[in-house]
């Protein structure tokens, strides 16, 4: 995969999370996806549903689902309220800290820019 992997016990060895997701062994792991945009032919944008807390489209803004289960169920969903204000919503598997950093990784790109 070219990255670090993570690894997870399970029966004694040490597995990557990746092998076992390669292995279709996903009931052992919370595996996550980004949502998809819909596009909006009446604003020729892609759009996304934030249930009205997101107020200002942003390259930031992002919701994450649990890829093994129903889409509308949002884990994380994190955007654009004003100029310099974001929301962060989140439910379990996340602690506050966990989202937090998730929700960082979003600023990622923006650190280099003078």
């Amino acid at each position: 995969t070219g990255g670090a992997d993570l690894f997870y016990e399970t029966s004694g060895f040490l597995e990557s999370m990746t092998t076992l997701f390669n292995k279709g062994r996903t009931d052992e792991l919370v595996v996550m996806e980004t949502r998809k945009p819909k596009w909006n032919d009446k604003l020729d944008a892609w759009t996304m549903d934030f249930k009205g807390r997101v107020k200002l489209p942003s390259k930031k803004n992002f919701i994450l689902v649990d890829h093994s289960e129903d889409e509308e169920r949002s884990l994380l969903m994190f955007g654009k309220v004003t100029k310099n204000r974001f929301t962060l919503d989140f439910r379990e598997p996340f602690t506050p800290t966990q989202a937090l950093f998730v929700a960082l990784t979003a600023f990622a790109s923006k650190l280099a820019v003078t």
